[in-house]
């Protein structure tokens, strides 16, 4: 998974605040190696592209003194991410040329989720400008991702295709390690 990035806007209103929040994150990884001995020379290609994006927009209440807060309250949530994969393998034999082969798999998965994702936690105000926070919030997520994916080698040159969906409710419990560095203006 890649690291991500996000950027949020509070708009505070009384004892609490209406929150939005944008997170994105893309990895790319392209790698070769090459192992070759007395026998044969391999090679190996490797590549993977993923993003992420997520959305959040909710509520907040908070209570506590100046310095101190303590927040909970609830995000309406959508999240979208796409994943591209490709592996080849080639091994060409120096003595018997007909006995090489290679392999080919491509995949692509697309995973869209939404849901709702109470929380709480508490921050600190280190000055009129300045806060840091940390919160945990426990997601309830109703996904679906499908996918699809071809294999082809040197005994199935034209390759076979296959195809998966899935979906269904999942639930992830985020523990304390949020941290923010909050700015007011």
């Amino acid at each position: 998974m890649p690291s991500q990035y996000g950027a949020g806007y509070k708009y505070h209103i009384s004892k609490g605040a209406i929150r939005t929040y944008f997170e994105t994150g893309v990895r790319n990884i392209k790698t070769n190696e090459v192992d070759e001995n007395i026998d044969y020379k391999e090679t190996y290609d490797y590549l993977l592209n993923y993003s992420i994006y997520n959305v959040r927009l909710g509520y907040e209440f908070y209570i506590g003194s100046n310095n101190t807060q303590f927040f909970f309250g609830a995000d309406l949530f959508g999240q979208y991410s796409n994943q591209k994969y490709e592996y080849e393998r080639n091994r060409i034999y120096y003595y018997d040329p007909y006995m090489s082969n290679w392999y080919n798999n491509k995949s692509e998965i697309e995973y869209y989720g939404y849901g709702l994702g109470p929380f709480m936690g508490v921050r600190l105000y280190l000055n009129d400008m300045i806060s840091v926070s940390t919160e945990t919030r426990f997601d309830v997520i109703l996904f679906n991702q499908k996918g699809s994916g071809k294999y082809s080698s040197n005994n199935n040159p034209a390759g076979t295709n296959k195809e998966m969906s899935s979906g269904g409710l999942r639930m992830n419990m985020r523990p304390l390690g949020l941290f923010s560095l909050n700015i007011s203006f």
